[in-house]
């Protein structure tokens, strides 16, 4: 696991790969998910930062939680909407999901 919890980070100061825990980096001034690790086993908590989008979004096995970011939209988000939690999730889901078809359509 890897707890980045309440450090007051502006970005996450070294670049992870795989993680065979959860991972934590809530509640700092982080606005981007930069240097994120790419997998983890279990959850990953980034809920009280400065988050507009989740480009740089690790993969987990698990839950995806994002309250209390000022989340604009779900770029970079690449998992079952169902284990995201975040502020106005029905409202962003629907943006990302519109998005995405129009990137369907541009790329035939």
């Amino acid at each position: 696991a890897v707890d980045l919890l309440h450090l007051n980070l502006t970005k996450i100061p070294i670049k992870f790969n795989k993680i065979n825990g959860y991972f934590d980096c809530s509640y700092n001034n982080l606005t981007s998910l930069e240097n994120s690790p790419r997998w983890t086993k279990q959850s990953i908590f980034c809920i009280g930062n400065s988050l507009t989008s989740l480009e740089g979004c690790p993969i987990s096995d698990m839950h995806y939680y994002f309250g209390d970011n000022p989340l604009e939209s779900l770029d970079g988000f690449n998992a079952d909407y169902n284990r995201l939690s975040c502020h106005n999730r029905d409202k962003l889901i629907k943006k990302h999901k519109r998005k995405l078809k129009l990137k369907q359509l541009y790329e035939l």
